[in-house]
């Protein structure tokens, strides 16, 4: 066998050797994901079968300064944003769901009868305790899980500032 030839089935086994540890390491953490992932939905289903609540309170900001304040609301662990909003404002929501956006999608876009137009819209806003101030939510209503203790703020706003 020539030099090149050698040259050519090293470097073909090495990269063999990198694909197999390359797809080993791969299929380790994939493992590790679900089985943590089950360990997570065991420990919420435990959580929720023993009634175990997180407090959560949120506000509705209306154009004329009005908020409606759903104050220490007792949910579930692992309660969503939209889910919470839905039972609330009992069903009281317009939306569009952006379905490139997978689960993530939903964009509220109306409450209790306040919609969008083309220059007013909602935005949602959490309180930082630590810093004491207000922060855009970095995430959409049908993604953000519910923390114990969270604040949260509805602000009809337009595009030139909050309202």
């Amino acid at each position: 066998m020539s030099k090149a030839a050698n040259r050519w089935l090293y470097v073909s086994a090495a990269l063999a050797i990198l694909v197999i540890i390359f797809a080993s390491t791969t299929a380790y953490y994939y493992s590790q994901s679900q089985y943590y992932s089950s360990q997570y939905q065991n420990l919420v289903n435990i959580l929720n079968q023993k009634k175990y609540k997180i407090s959560v309170s949120m506000g509705i900001e209306f154009p004329n300064k009005t908020i409606i304040w759903f104050n220490d609301s007792n949910v579930n662990v692992n309660t969503t944003l939209w889910q919470y909003m839905l039972s609330k404002l009992d069903g009281k929501v317009t939306y569009q769901n952006y379905t490139s956006f997978g689960a993530c999608g939903i964009f509220v876009t109306g409450i209790m009868g306040v919609t969008d137009n083309k220059t007013w819209y909602w935005l949602i806003f959490y309180y930082v305790k630590g810093a004491k101030t207000w922060s855009m939510l970095p995430v959409g209503v049908s993604c953000y899980t519910l923390q114990d203790g969270d604040v949260l703020l509805w602000n009809y706003t337009n595009e030139t500032g909050f309202a």
